[in-house]
C-alpha cells in the first residue's frame, strides 16, 4: 500500500505536464518540496515512474516536469544527501532522458542535462565513467553527451583531470567523421573544454602535460583542417576556442612547428567576432597565451606579425581559407 506521501507524489506527477507554465512551475516546486522529508525516496519514485512509463506513452511535458523536479532536488541536497548507488541509478536515468532526441532546443533534454551535470559535479568519478560508457566506439557521440562533457570540464576541471585522456581518445575518431555543423560545433567545445581544464589546472607546470602531447597534436591537426575553414559562426567560434586551448597543451616542439598556422587563426578568430560571439574565441586566445607564459619565446614573432600586420603571409592564408 502506498503511503500518503507517495499518493501525493503520484498525483503531482500525473498533472505536472498539464496546464500553463505557472501551473507546471508550481507542480514542479511541490514535488521538490516533498523531498525535504527524504530526497532519496522522492528521486527513487521519479526514476521508477520514468522507467515504467515509456517515452512514447507519456507526454513530453510530463516527462520534462518530472526530470526538472529531479534536477531541482539534486541541486539542493548536496553529495552527502545521496548514496553513491542511488546517484549512479539517477545518472543512468538522466542520460537516457537526455539522449531521447538530438534536438538542441528540447526542453526535456536540457532539463536532463541539468540533472546529469549536477550529479556529475557531486560524483565526478561515477559521472565520468557513466559518460564514457555512453560514448560509442568510433561513432558520433550524442550531442547532449558532448554538452555534458563540456559543462563538467568547465565546472569542475580539477575533478575531470583523471579522465581527460580517455575522453579525448574516445572523441578523436568522431572528429574525423563529423560533417554536420552541430556535431562539429559540440565536438570542438568538448575538446576545447577538456584542454582548457588541463591549462587551468597545470598553468605553471609544463612537465605535467607531457603525457598529453601526442594526443593533443593529433587533435589539433583535425581543427587545422576542414574545421578551421568553416564560416558558420556558431561553429567557427568554438573551433577557435578548441585550437587555442589544444595548442596550449601541445609540447614546445609541436608548438614551434605549428605556431605559424595557429597564431593567425586564433587572433583573427577573436578580431572578427562581436558581442557575445567573442567569448569562446577569447578563451581560446587565453589558452594560446599559456604558450607565451611558459616561455616559448619563438612564438612572440608569430603573435606580433599576426596582430599588427594583417597583410603578412600567414594571416593572408588564414583569411582566404576561412
Amino acid at each position: 500500500m502506498k503511503t500518503a506521501a507517495e499518493l501525493c507524489l503520484a498525483a503531482l506527477i500525473e498533472n505536472v505536464g498539464s496546464g500553463g507554465p505557472n501551473f507546471r512551475r508550481e507542480a514542479i516546486g511541490a514535488i521538490a518540496k516533498l523531498s525535504e522529508n527524504g530526497a532519496s525516496a522522492v528521486l527513487r519514485f521519479c526514476v521508477t515512474w520514468l522507467t515504467e512509463h515509456g517515452v512514447n506513452s507519456t507526454p513530453v511535458m510530463q516527462r520534462c516536469g518530472v526530470v526538472c523536479a529531479m534536477a531541482t532536488i539534486v541541486e539542493g541536497v548536496g553529495d552527502a544527501g545521496l548514496p553513491k548507488g542511488e546517484a549512479i541509478a539517477l545518472l543512468q536515468c538522466g542520460i537516457r532522458e537526455m539522449t531521447v532526441n538530438s534536438d538542441l532546443t528540447s526542453e526535456l533534454s536540457q532539463e536532463a542535462l541539468r540533472l546529469v551535470v549536477g550529479l556529475c559535479v557531486m560524483f565526478p568519478a561515477e559521472g565520468c565513467r557513466e559518460l564514457l560508457s555512453s560514448l560509442g566506439d568510433n561513432t558520433l557521440p550524442h550531442l547532449f553527451l558532448l554538452l555534458a562533457i563540456s559543462h563538467l570540464a568547465e565546472k569542475v576541471p580539477e575533478c575531470i583531470l583523471p579522465y581527460v585522456k580517455e575522453f579525448l581518445t574516445r572523441l578523436l575518431p568522431p572528429l574525423g567523421i563529423a560533417k554536420q555543423d552541430n556535431h562539429r560545433m559540440l565536438l570542438s567545445r568538448a575538446c576545447g573544454s577538456l584542454a582548457e581544464a588541463l591549462v587551468r589546472m597545470h598553468f605553471d607546470a609544463s612537465n605535467a602535460l607531457e603525457e598529453y602531447n601526442d594526443l593533443m597534436y593529433s587533435t589539433l591537426n583535425f581543427f587545422l583542417g576542414d574545421y578551421s575553414r568553416c564560416n558558420e559562426r556558431r561553429v567557427r567560434t568554438l573551433v577557435v576556442y578548441a585550437i587555442g586551448c589544444v595548442f596550449g597543451v601541445c609540447g614546445d616542439e609541436k608548438r614551434v612547428e605549428l605556431a605559424g598556422k595557429v597564431a593567425p587563426l586564433v587572433i583573427y578568430g577573436v578580431r572578427r567576432e562581436r558581442g557575445h560571439d567573442v567569448l569562446f574565441p577569447l578563451r581560446g586566445l587565453s589558452g594560446f597565451f599559456r604558450t607565451l607564459r611558459m616561455g616559448c619565446a619563438l612564438l612572440y614573432g608569430h603573435l606580433w606579425r599576426g596582430h599588427f600586420n594583417p597583410s603578412c603571409r600567414h594571416w593572408s592564408i588564414s583569411v582566404q581559407k576561412m
